[in-house]
């Protein structure tokens, strides 16, 4: 009885191996170690049981013998479900490809070997190359991704393709490169809304359609054109809702001197035309609402952005210094917004 309890057999083994021999489970006559299925007699239905009971055991077929020449340990309780939604072996079960440290219980600790986890998954080496695969074409869309959301992603991407060759016809035919937004009377083409799978050459075109149109509306203002400026953008707003939330809201210290209750675009402007009464500075205009500032003898170096102002619900003018002398920075900031009609 001791001999058995000293052995590493699993319970299920070694009643298989006592029935076999006619004895009772209690019988003191079991073996201490169990009778690999290669010593016995081929034609013996014990070796055909053991056999048997060994692949079922390893939860497969023998692999040219190598399950014989691994060690045995038992499969923790609650592991999970393998194969086919079936649950795994109890505790006390053999695995192979396990290794036991001490002698002590450590069955808590253990985990499937990675036979079985290849066989839960269909193939380890064949569900990873898949997994790969859609990763790297859906562009992102991570390993959890479902069929119908790459199916989806690519249909908007091909969209998004053909709707930019469309607007680079549409702009090839209106000659956006030579219009000039001081000098024509015709507004430029629409320069729409962002999109979510813009490509690099949408977004271009659509950087180059907003800056065109709002210098061709300041050009109208200049000449005395508002009311059919302000035609043109409720006709804008209607085709883009989002065309009015070009400022950034945030949150910040405004003083009087850098607020208005005009619309950002109108203040906007009227930053624009601050800064051509300056002749030191040079400047360009960046996405949103941002005018990026240099000065040419000094090399200082700022961006003004007009912004919403949330708490106060107005509109603010948010200077942000990229480099030089901070005391010249300050000197041309007073002087654009003493220059600035708020």
């Amino acid at each position: 009885m001791a001999a058995a309890a000293a052995s590493p057999v699993a319970p299920e083994l070694v009643a298989a191996l006592r029935e076999d021999e006619g004895g009772s489970p209690t019988s003191s006559s079991v073996p201490a170690s169990p009778v690999p299925s290669h010593t016995t007699g081929s034609g013996s239905s014990r070796s055909k049981r053991l056999s048997g009971m060994f692949k079922r055991l390893a939860g497969g077929p023998d692999e040219g013998g190598r399950a014989r020449s691994q060690t045995m340990m038992p499969v923790a309780e609650g592991s999970p479900v393998v194969a086919n939604g079936s649950s795994p072996p109890s505790a006390g079960a053999m695995m192979p490809g396990a290794r036991l440290s001490g002698g002590r219980d450590r069955s808590n600790r253990l985990s499937w070997a990675p036979g079985a986890l290849a066989a839960a998954t269909g193939g380890g080496d064949s569900k990873k190359k898949v997994l790969k695969e859609l990763v790297k074409s859906s562009g992102g869309l991570g390993k959890n991704a479902t069929p119908e959301e790459y199916k989806a992603y690519m249909r908007a991407k091909y969209e998004e393709q053909m709707r930019t060759e469309q607007e680079l016809r549409e702009a090839k035919e209106f000659d956006l490169d030579s219009f000039d937004p001081e000098t024509s009377d015709e507004p430029p083409p629409h320069p729409g809304s962002l999109r979510k799978h813009m490509t690099v050459e949408s977004y271009k075109l659509f950087m180059k359609k907003k800056y065109l149109y709002e210098q061709w509306e300041s050009a109208q203002l200049r000449k005395g054109n508002k009311e059919r400026v302000e035609q043109l953008r409720a006709e804008r707003a209607a085709v883009d809702e989002s065309q009015g939330q070009l400022a950034r809201t945030i949150k910040g210290i405004f003083t009087h001197q850098t607020t208005s209750v005009r619309d950002p675009e109108d203040v906007f402007d009227s930053v624009g035309q601050a800064l051509r009464q300056l002749p030191e500075l040079s400047f360009k205009k960046k996405s949103g609402l941002v005018w990026r500032c240099k000065d040419k003898s000094k090399g200082v170096s700022f961006e003004i952005e007009v912004v919403r102002v949330e708490h106060l619900g107005v509109t603010g003018i948010k200077f942000a210094r990229m480099g030089g002398d901070v005391w010249t920075y300050k000197e041309l900031t007073q002087d654009v917004l003493r220059s600035v009609v708020l």
